[in-house]
């Protein structure tokens, strides 16, 4: 009858044991659940667009203002001298690009579109689409390295004439020539 006794009580010790186990995982569970939910609505949204204004315009807002050469404002000649260093690092980024797409042997064009890093923060900045491909293609033949000069004069000539369009071509003549030196 002892026997049987230590056997039941070592029965009910590990059923006590096991329901001791199983409330300390569902706890552990629930609390980790509610971390969770508390977690998600915490969680902020990143913003879609990178960089930011300058003078309150934006990307493709910056080009048709300053492509806009009638508006002769105050306002137009600060942008055109902000974005004068914006517009020479996003045709490096093109050029630079199409250079190391050929090395790799892959070809994918940029966008238009990018977030370039200035003195007063990142602006984003937008060459048309036209200008993007000549510029990407020029970088791509720029890194073979035959007829380099050929090329070099081209990027000169492709560089004034993106910024006759909007108006930095007396200011900013050389950008060409620039770009070549920053890229080589």
């Amino acid at each position: 009858m002892a026997q049987s006794s230590v056997e039941v009580l070592l029965i009910i010790l590990l059923l006590v044991l096991f329901l001791i186990v199983f409330a300390l995982l569902f706890y552990l569970l629930r609390k980790t659940s509610d971390l969770e939910k508390i977690t998600k609505q915490r969680r902020v949204v990143p913003l879609a667009k990178k960089g930011g204004p300058l003078l309150g315009l934006l990307g493709r807002e910056i080009w048709d203002t300053l492509s806009d050469q009638s508006a002769s404002s105050e306002r137009n000649t600060e942008i055109r001298k902000r974005y004068a260093y914006i517009l020479q690092r996003h045709i490096e980024e093109i050029v630079e690009q199409g250079i190391y797409d050929a090395r790799k042997g892959i070809q994918e064009e940029p966008s238009p579109e990018a977030s370039i890093g200035g003195t007063k923060g990142e602006i984003l900045s937008w060459i048309p689409a036209k200008y993007v491909k000549r510029l990407y293609n020029l970088g791509r033949n720029l890194s073979s390295g035959e007829e380099r000069e050929d090329v070099s004069e081209t990027l000169k000539s492709e560089v004034l004439e993106i910024l006759s369009v909007i108006g930095l071509d007396t200011e900013k003549p050389d950008m060409g020539q620039t770009v070549l030196e920053n890229i080589s």
